[in-house]
């Protein structure tokens, strides 16, 4: 029952109030300028290239060998941005400590 707007930025600087931030596969080295931009905002940063939640992505994207598409957490980056967790969520993820 809630509205969602989806916007495409080219810059860092426009991520304004952001719940959710993208980063593809071809932007994943701006990871720790985004990470480090979102701070102290409740944004969930996501990421979809191997390693991004070492880096501080609370969610990163995984295609494995078979194709299958699974996804990393990296719990202590998603509470750092004053977020909760749901325990299904957690439950199917790939837990980073």
């Amino acid at each position: 029952g809630q509205t969602i707007f989806v916007r495409n930025i080219m810059s860092l600087s426009e991520v304004g109030t952001a719940q959710i931030l993208y980063i593809s596969e071809s932007k994943s080295y701006l990871i720790k300028e985004a990470v480090e931009k979102t701070k102290n905002l409740p944004t969930l940063v996501i990421g979809e290239r191997e390693g991004l939640v070492k880096k501080g992505a609370g969610i990163n994207f995984l295609t494995l060998e078979d194709e299958t598409l699974r996804f990393e957490m990296n719990k202590l980056a998603i509470l750092e941005h004053k977020l909760q967790i749901s325990t299904t969520l957690i439950s199917l993820a790939f837990i980073e400590k």
